[in-house]
């Protein structure tokens, strides 16, 4: 009797751990049916945007800025009077667009361009760099010795894109510059 219910117990335990092995096994497996991703773009914290991947359309991870120098937004103003006399420098907004996936004719303000704060990478021609973040409000500021520079994404996402952008800056002007990042959404 003891070894009928010792295998028992054994032909149980044995169901059981063969019955979790399958459900485990299908459960990890990748679905046959295709999967549709809703949406193709997600909008990260800093303002770029990242695609999906992976055959469960899992978002790709936002990006994080190797380095970056803000400034106080307190004193982030877009009227060059108000810097002293004889610096230079930029200063503009930052905007992404478009945001909503059709943009109808007028189109609506829910989806016009939005602000955008993701890192920023001035060059000058020498190959110095400076990074700078835009606040919550799209708003820069850069003092910058006169000379050319190249300003491009921090960015090493495809998507929201720009274009590098030249600019040279004159003895005592703070030149305005507005910049507007491809979201990517069509």
């Amino acid at each position: 009797m003891k070894k009928f219910n010792l295998a028992l117990v054994a032909l149980i335990v044995l169901m059981v751990g063969t019955g979790a092995y399958s459900l485990t096994t299908q459960v990890m497996e990748a679905p046959s049916q295709p999967v549709a991703c809703t949406a193709e773009a997600m909008i990260c914290p800093d303002g770029s945007a990242v695609g999906r991947t992976g055959p469960a359309c899992e978002f790709s991870p936002c990006p994080t800025p190797v380095s970056t120098l803000t400034t106080d937004t307190e004193f982030i103003t877009l009227n060059p009077a108000d810097y002293p006399e004889g610096y230079s420098g930029i200063i503009g907004v930052v905007t992404i667009g478009p945001t909503c996936p059709v943009v109808q004719n007028p189109p609506e303000d829910s989806c016009n361009d939005k602000p955008y704060s993701g890192l920023l990478i001035i060059t000058s021609s020498s190959g110095k760099k400076a990074y700078i973040t835009p606040d919550e409000m799209g708003r820069y500021a850069a003092h910058m010795e006169p000379g050319t520079y190249q300003i491009s994404s921090g960015s090493s996402m495809p998507m929201p894109s720009l274009g590098p952008v030249t600019l040279t800056v004159k003895k005592g002007v703070f030149e305005r510059l507005d910049l507007v990042f491809d979201s990517g959404i069509r």
